[in-house]
């Protein structure tokens, strides 16, 4: 917690609980990957709030510091995760800037005065924990490397698979080209 020097009044409060994955609700379990157990810590955050009067000042990072402070002395726990309105933009904004990753869509989570709105599972990774691999990594993954590539030996690496696989007939000359494509990507 934070407190005003003069009154000791809180104004600013980070409320986490350290619990293993298998007790996390099913749709939250998704934010490591499958080789780590069910017994894996995470660290879900239920409270980082700041009075209105003193954001914008940077508490809520030092707070949240302090927090992952603790966290990274605890080797056991891979994760900390929390959940966000998804119309809470200046929060979402906020756990981005703070290298939090999006993880999962989840419609109809809040029920705020008796309507239902959408939230968003962040999750940041710590300790040698790392997330699912999905599709859309591996489409990100591919699209920063096809970026990053000099489009001259992409197209000559893609001109090469194309001969090797119709106009090559003998196995072994097909195999080493290959081999020469998986060392050039």
């Amino acid at each position: 917690a934070a407190c005003e020097t003069n009154t000791q009044r809180i104004i600013g409060l980070v409320v986490a609980d350290i619990l293993p994955l298998g007790s996390c609700n099913r749709e939250d379990q998704q934010i490591l990957h499958k080789s780590f157990s069910l017994t894996t810590s995470v660290c879900y955050i239920l409270i980082l709030g700041v009075e209105k009067e003193y954001r914008r000042q940077g508490l809520a990072g030092i707070l949240l510091q302090h927090l992952l402070n603790a966290l990274y002395e605890r080797a056991t726990c891979k994760a900390v995760y929390l959940h966000v309105l998804f119309s809470n933009k200046q929060a979402i904004k906020f756990y981005q800037s703070k290298q939090f990753q999006y993880r999962v869509h989840l419609p109809h989570y809040y029920c705020i005065k008796g309507d239902n709105f959408d939230g968003y599972c962040f999750a940041l990774y710590i300790n040698g924990g790392y997330p699912p691999f999905t599709l859309g990594d591996f489409v990100s993954n591919w699209w920063t490397y096809l970026i990053g590539t000099n489009p001259c030996r992409l197209i000559q690496t893609l001109g090469n698979i194309v001969a090797n696989r119709f106009i090559f007939t003998d196995n072994h000359q097909r195999t080493s080209s290959y081999k020469q494509i998986s060392r050039i990507i």
